[in-house]
């Protein structure tokens, strides 16, 4: 799975408001990053 920048930049804003780095990590191994 590939993601533009927006799509990335959303992810990233939307994980940064919730400070719960355990979740972003698991949503950017689903991502493939």
């Amino acid at each position: 799975m590939s993601l533009d920048r927006d799509t990335y930049g959303m992810i990233l804003a939307e994980y940064a408001q919730k400070q719960n780095r355990g979740t972003l990590q698991a949503a950017m191994a689903k991502a493939g990053l």
